[in-house]
């Protein structure tokens, strides 16, 4: 992927082009963690501290439709709404390192506590911009985060590939 020269030689006139070439790219997950709950405790959930409720992370890789990592640093714009209206939630750039990796925290944090009952029911999508290109990446998410009276508990599912 990138820019790319072709030269064409026809007789003794060259001619040269220059093009982009857009790799499909999907994000896939490399490693999870499991639900971290800091109720009653307070704890830091995404940078707010004297949080009360849960959080887990999730490592993510940008690659090609093969599977394979791409091998190259980029910004990933992630985009969270409501599953129900789509209204917005929140957006952020989350920058990869040098071998398209980055990480994700998904959580709830509220001082109270949320209370017994509370759940959230979200749609994340993936933009990424390689080169000075913007694509969007094939992968949705739905979040879904729910707390009973055992605890918490946070899904994280494919929606579309």
């Amino acid at each position: 992927g990138g820019d790319h020269a072709i030269k064409v030689k026809i007789g003794n006139n060259e001619h040269s082009v220059n093009f982009f070439v857009q790799i499909p790219t999907r994000v896939a997950l490399e490693s999870e963690s499991t639900v971290t709950q800091c109720d009653p405790t307070p704890c830091t959930i995404g940078g707010q501290s004297n949080s009360c409720g849960a959080y887990k992370l999730l490592v993510y890789s940008v690659a090609d439709q093969a599977g394979v990592r791409l091998q190259s640093q980029l910004t990933v714009k992630e985009i969270v709404t409501n599953w129900s209206d789509g209204a917005p939630v929140i957006q952020l750039d989350q920058p990869t390192d040098e071998t398209a990796r980055f990480s994700d925290l998904i959580g709830v944090g509220a001082n109270p506590c949320p209370p017994n009952g509370f759940s959230f029911d979200r749609r994340q999508q993936f933009i990424a911009d390689l080169k000075g290109k913007t694509f969007q990446l094939t992968t949705t998410k739905r979040l879904q985060l729910q707390k009973n009276l055992g605890g918490y508990s946070i899904t994280v599912t494919n929606v579309q590939q």
